[in-house]
């Protein structure tokens, strides 16, 4: 499994492996929040802040964005920009 192998790329620090297998566990299955910050973490690690940033951005801009939509039933009062 991808997220198996992604795993053992993070326990041998090989970064660009952990990128690269975790971009794809994120197309198999992007609505699954904690894998888009491990590859932004793992982008940090591997050396490519800008990317990690364009991740987070781009995690934050899809509709749908799980953490988002917890925050709004969590905290409906609050206005999340």
């Amino acid at each position: 499994r991808l997220t198996s192998q992604a795993m053992r790329a993070e326990t041998e620090q090989d970064w660009v492996g952990a990128v690269e297998l975790t971009k794809q566990v994120v197309r198999q299955d992007c609505s699954y929040s904690p894998w888009w910050l491990k590859l932004a973490e793992f982008q940090m690690n591997a050396g490519r802040p800008a990317n990690a940033v364009a991740t987070l951005s781009a995690f934050d801009a899809r509709d749908g964005n799980e953490v988002d939509q917890r925050l709004r039933l969590r905290l409906p009062a609050t206005r999340i920009a």
